[in-house]
Parts: C-alpha cells; structure tokens; sequence
C-alpha cells in the first residue's frame, strides 16, 4: 500500500487547503538496492470523491507500506516515494536510507 496526496483532490479555499491523503493498494514491480518501483494503472483508477483522475501528481514523500502475514495483519513501513511520472513507474527509495534527522545515508 502506498499514498499521497494527489493533484485532483487539492483544493485552495482561500487561505485553507485541503489534501486529502489517498491510498493505493498494489503489487510492487520491481526491488533494486536503491528502489521500489510501484507501477499503479492510473488510466484505470478514480479517486474517492473525484470523477478523475487528470492530475495524480502530488506522492512525493508518501509512504510505502507492505503487508506483513496474510490476510493483513500489519503494516510495515519499507519506503517513502521520491518520484512520480505518469508514463513510468512511482519510485521509492528504502525507508532504511533515511536517517532520524531526514537525511539520507
């Protein structure tokens, strides 16, 4: 499972903005020692309360989550999305990469 807040949910309502967080639930295509690579179908997907999905942009520093034990017993987090492109995959990097401080080592 991975989220993030995309383009055609967000609002501006004066000085107030909603951002609404939305959720994906998908395989992952591809583990490399520096990636995850998640390749969701947006062409296929509608957002809750939206009728499109013509700005999905807006994941970067999501967070990837895998499901431990099946049916889900828990979560654990594996990653954060650094990257987003339409016509290619959602990438994510390692959440062992990011130190406590929000650098990377």
């Amino acid at each position: 499972m991975y989220g993030g807040f995309p383009g055609t949910r967000r609002q501006e309502k004066g000085s107030v903005a909603e951002l609404p967080f939305q959720w994906v639930a998908g395989r992952i295509s591809d583990v490399t020692d520096q990636n995850i690579i998640l390749e969701p179908r947006f062409e296929s997907m509608q957002w809750q309360g939206s009728e499109t999905n013509a700005d999905p942009g807006g994941w970067s520093g999501g967070p990837v989550f895998r499901s431990v034990d099946a049916p889900i017993e828990r979560l654990e987090l594996i990653g954060f999305i650094y990257e987003f492109s339409l016509q290619e995959a959602v990438l994510a990097r390692h959440a062992d990469v990011v130190l406590a401080d929000g650098n990377l080592r």
